[in-house]
């Protein structure tokens, strides 16, 4: 990436995953703003934080999925996203990219693959 330090949300439920990824962005040079388990918190971090892309699980905590927490996200304020997703199935692959500026990655994640899906959906976006 072209060493521009993006502000990252991750939403995880797994905290050992969370932790992980967490430490995957720091590597790459960017800066994870914060970590919650459930859509209700994430909508209501990206209104205060503003972060410039989020890291979302499609099965979290809560009443919303990630794809569906995604979309009330973008009601309020469009944002980047790559799912995350232990099943490689595609239908829910194809549900999730119709989000918009996403990218879907099968889990366990690697670095060189996170990095490319963080080049590829942030490519458009403009450092603050």
């Amino acid at each position: 990436m072209e060493n521009c330090s993006k502000k990252i949300l991750i939403v995880e439920d797994n905290l050992l995953l969370a932790s992980v990824q967490c430490r995957l962005l720091q590597k790459m040079g960017h800066d994870v703003i914060g970590s919650t388990d459930n859509g209700q918190d994430a909508l209501e971090k990206v209104k205060t934080d503003a972060p410039d892309l989020i890291l979302m699980d499609l099965n979290i905590k809560g009443p919303w999925d990630g794809i569906e927490t995604m979309h009330k996200i973008n009601e309020e304020v469009p944002t980047p996203v790559i799912f995350l997703s232990g099943t490689g199935d595609l239908s829910i692959q194809k549900k999730a990219e119709k989000i918009g500026r996403a990218h879907f990655l099968t889990k366990p994640v690697k670095m060189n693959e996170l990095e490319k899906a963080l080049q590829c959906v942030l490519k458009d976006v403009k450092v603050a």
